[in-house]
């Protein structure tokens, strides 16, 4: 399946970000080489921008502690957004722009093409993986007094 991306923030601000706030913002990222710089930097390249990126971690788990009541923002894999808004202190909206999604896919040694229980565990990550997400939005119907 494709996986779409998601920008996780933790202020109280109403309403999406806008493309200027969104490059505004200071960035974490999460980056298992250390890089700071990915497939979302080429992605706003595309539309003539840049973003900045102040910190890079090599988990996902460590953003929620780290955005909750900040300025920062992260993009990340819609899976991932899925699971750090549980608890309410971040919450997942679509980037401000357009951002090719990734592909997931499997891989397994040939050897075990035909072993059933494989097969079976195959078909259950397969069937799983291709379910649409629902990420709640922890402000849905909640007014903001600021």
């Amino acid at each position: 399946r494709d996986i779409p991306c998601k920008v996780l923030r933790g202020d109280n601000r109403p309403g999406q970000l806008t493309l200027d706030e969104y490059c505004q913002r200071p960035h974490a990222m999460v980056s298992f080489s250390g890089d700071l710089s990915g497939n979302i930097d080429l992605d706003l390249a595309k539309v003539g921008r840049t973003r900045r990126v102040v910190l890079g971690v090599p988990q996902f788990s460590g953003l929620r502690a780290m955005l909750a009541g900040t300025e920062m923002i992260a993009t990340v894999p819609d899976y991932a957004a899925c699971a750090l808004v549980e608890g309410g202190a971040l919450r997942a909206e679509e980037p401000p722009f357009p951002i090719e999604a990734a592909q997931l896919s499997m891989a397994w040694s040939g050897v075990h093409d035909n072993d059933p229980a494989e097969r079976w565990l195959r078909s259950r990550i397969s069937q799983y993986m291709s379910e649409p997400l629902n990420i709640p939005d922890p402000f849905a119907g909640a007014s903001y007094h600021g």
